[in-house]
């Protein structure tokens, strides 16, 4: 499986089923109170997670390291996402 396929999944189990997966991303954003585009949303989760410097894959890459998940980007959101 993808990180996409790990990702539509983990949506689905908190209850964002329509559309393809950054349609899902932003529902699940909006409903945490967070509005914009996906990059946005992304960084204003982040932030809010304690990760405020750096590009947006350096902020993924330091969240995803500080649940345990490691390796390049892909590979450490794809476990993230099977697992949370």
């Amino acid at each position: 499986m993808t990180f996409n396929d790990f990702l539509i999944n983990w949506l689905a189990g908190k209850g964002f089923t329509v559309g393809n997966v950054n349609d899902r991303l932003i529902a699940y954003f909006n409903s945490l109170g967070f509005d914009g585009n996906l990059n946005d949303l992304w960084i204003e989760f982040l932030e809010g997670e304690g990760f405020t410097t750096g590009t947006l894959n350096d902020r993924l890459i330091a969240w995803a390291a500080s649940l345990g998940y490691t390796g390049n980007l892909n590979d450490a959101l794809a476990e993230l996402f099977e697992n949370e």
